[in-house]
This record gives C-alpha cells, sequence and structure tokens, in this order.
C-alpha cells in the first residue's frame, strides 16, 4: 500500500527560541562550494549589500515580539563575512542584552580571516559564541576557501585562532567551534594525515562535519566510491572499538545518527503525519532585507513573509501543500521514509534533482543501519 503524507498544519510562530541573522551579503572569500557563488539554482548571489539600520531595528522588535516566553534565546549572526558588520552586530547585542538580560546568548558564523586581537577583544567581552571555517589541512582548505583575488587562506586563519587561543585559552575552548567541509572520503582520508596539527585549533565542541552540496547546475555531485567509502568505514569502526578520535569516528557517528527512525508510519491507514519546520517554528532566518524564511538553507523564492507585514499564514499554507504534494509523489513507496530527515529546504530542489539526492541519502541511511548493528553486535 503506498503511503499517504499529511501535515499538522498548525503554524505557531510565536515562541522562537532560534534567530539567524544575515546581517551582510558582503564577504571577502569566493568558496569554491559557496551556495552565493551564483551557481546553485535559487539562491542568492556574491552582493554589497548589508543590513541596514531601519531593517536592524525591526529585527530586534520582531525578536523582541516573538521570542519563546521562557526558554533561552539564540540569536546567531550570518553572512556574507558577518566580522564585516561587527558595529551592527554589537549593536543588536547590546539590545537585545538589555531586553532578555541573561536569557539570550550570541553566537556568529566567520571564516576567520578577521578575527584579530582587536575584535577577538570585543567578541569575548560580549561573550559570544564563534563558529570558524577551517577545512581539515592546508592544502584542501587552499583549494577550496580563497579570497576575492584568489589567494589561499589556511595559514592567515590557523594563525589568528591560535593567538587566540593563547590569549584566551579557557574562552577559546568554550566558545570556539570548528565548521569542516568535505568533498569526498578521499578528503577526510587526507585530512585525517594532519589530524594532531587539527586537533590543536580544537576546543571543547567536536567539529561540524558537512560535505559539499551537490551542484546539480555544474553537474558536481560529490558522491563518495563505494570501494574506498567501505574501506574507510570499517577502519572507522575499528577506530571507535579502540576509543579513537579523529576525522573517521567523527565521520563514522555523523552517519550512525542517520539510523535513527524520525517518526513512525500508521499501520492501520498508512498515513505518515510529517512534522515540519512551520507547524510550530522555533527558528527563523532574517534576510539582509528583511525578508523571513525558516532557516538560511531556504532559496530565494520560498520566504514565508517579512518584517513589516510579519508571518504570512498564506504563504505557510501554499509552502506546506506543495512540500505534502512533493512527498506523496517522491516517497509513498520508499522502505526507509521513516529514518529520512530531508526537509522542506528540498523546494528548492527539483523532482529529477531530488531523487539524485534520495539515492545517496539511502545509501547512508542503509550504511548507518548496518554499521549500527556491527557495533552493537560487536560484529
Amino acid at each position: 500500500m503506498n503511503k499517504s503524507f499529511l501535515c499538522f498544519d498548525r503554524f505557531l510562530f510565536d515562541e522562537i527560541s532560534n534567530f539567524t541573522i544575515e546581517i551582510t551579503q558582503q564577504c571577502n572569500f569566493r568558496c569554491s562550494y559557496c551556495c552565493y557563488s551564483g551557481e546553485y539554482s535559487g539562491m542568492r548571489k556574491h552582493a554589497n549589500r548589508s543590513m541596514e539600520h531601519d531593517t536592524i531595528l525591526k529585527t530586534i522588535e520582531f525578536i523582541k515580539s516573538h521570542a519563546h516566553k521562557t526558554e533561552v534565546i539564540v540569536v546567531s549572526f550570518f553572512g556574507g563575512e558577518a566580522l564585516l558588520q561587527l558595529n551592527q552586530i554589537v549593536f543588536i547585542v547590546e539590545e537585545l542584552s538589555a531586553y532578555f538580560k541573561d536569557r539570550v546568548v550570541f553566537d556568529i558564523s566567520t571564516n576567520g580571516l578577521l578575527l584579530s586581537s582587536t575584535i577577538v577583544d570585543k567578541l569575548i567581552r560580549y561573550k559570544i559564541g564563534i563558529s570558524v571555517s577551517v577545512d581539515g589541512c592546508k592544502t584542501i582548505h587552499d583549494k577550496n576557501r580563497k579570497t576575492i583575488d584568489g589567494k589561499g587562506t589556511f595559514n592567515h586563519v590557523v594563525d589568528n585562532l591560535l593567538k587566540f587561543k593563547e590569549r584566551y585559552p579557557n574562552e577559546y575552548q568554550d566558545r570556539i567551534r570548528l565548521l569542516v567541509t568535505v568533498g569526498s572520503i578521499e578528503d577526510v582520508i587526507r585530512m585525517n594525515e594532519q589530524f594532531a596539527s587539527f586537533k590543536k585549533l580544537l576546543g571543547n565542541k567536536p567539529p561540524l562535519v558537512s560535505q559539499i552540496y551537490p551542484n546539480f547546475k555544474k553537474k558536481e555531485f560529490h558522491f563518495n566510491d563505494a570501494v574506498i567509502e567501505t574501506e574507510f568505514l570499517e577502519k572507522a569502526i575499528t577506530k571507535k572499538k579502540n576509543g579513537v578520535f579523529d576525522f573517521y569516528t567523527i565521520i563514522l557517528d555523523s552517519l550512525l545518527k542517520k539510523a535513527e527512525k524520525k517518526f513512525t508510519c500508521s499501520e492501520k491507514d498508512n498515513k505518515i503525519y510529517l512534522r515540519t519546520c512551520l507547524d510550530n517554528m522555533y527558528s527563523i532566518f532574517i534576510d539582509a532585507e528583511g525578508r523571513l524564511y525558516p532557516c538560511e538553507k531556504f532559496d530565494t523564492s520560498h520566504y514565508i513573509g517579512d518584517l513589516e507585514t510579519g508571518v504570512s499564514k498564506k504563504l505557510l499554507y501554499k509552502w506546506s501543500i506543495i512540500y505534502n504534494f512533493r512527498r506523496s509523489i517522491l516517497c509513498s513507496n520508499c522502505k526507509i521514509v521513516e529514518y529520512c530527515s530531508r526537509c522542506l529546504a528540498d523546494l528548492k530542489m527539483s523532482f529529477v534533482e531530488q531523487k539524485e539526492m534520495c539515492k545517496e541519502y539511502k545509501k547512508n541511511i542503509e550504511l548507518a543501519v548496518m554499521y549500527n548493528h556491527k557495533l552493537k553486535n560487536n560484529a
């Protein structure tokens, strides 16, 4: 029997706990895999646009009026390169700290090039968490993460981080998180050869490793070779059993999470009730022009409102219906749909692109289930 998909469509959006602010679209890098390069369908291109003061004031008021009444509020600053607008960030931090007191925390995503001692002093003063992109080792980092004029950035970024660590060792441990983007298992293997050096950069948070998003426009998919991936995971299993912490076990741990069921399908009527981020919104993304999205992964056409008029229930219904229809077409016969964590942000893809993504996603879920079984049974 084909599965049918239903959404809850509650559309609650006045108790949000996570706000992401696109403080600028300007960037001093031109990374090869950047979703804002102009090579990804539906995503904006690099621009000199930054959030104007009037939009900043509206953003502050929107957060005050839509924030959860009791939970901790997380406000994240996003770009572009967010540190290019540090004064505006400080203004928002001061305004929201005065209003929410200790109930609000802040973090910023940065490429790390501007983390001078002066800027670090200010970030520490305002207790802002810092996520820095460093792609594992110099060879891979400099291949993908370059300045506008094409220069590698690894040495500069690492030097800034080490100076930060030396100047504020405790704060570095608590506030720094590294973000690593990989193209393939081969990249991870090469990065792991330098893991001892990379480990010196880690704070108390494990790195967040993600894979380069497929570029359907250029037909660049970055999918792993099956033989190499199997050899990698077998080695990772052995390392994990021996208590090793490196890129092998980091990737394995990330994979194993895909073996967790996200929901269950009713055996009675074969219906799946999809809980989407529109049901009871815990996060919202505010772009530099004041448009609202569920998160930063959405393309420019799937906004849900703006700071002027607020969240639009009409748009929420529209995207919910389209998403429900898409899942019913693409997923009704899927045997592993209960493990699936694909989301509304997939609306930016065509059906052909979605099917291509599903092939890789299904393979990863099957691998996750198999290696979870191996670990549990000490196979």
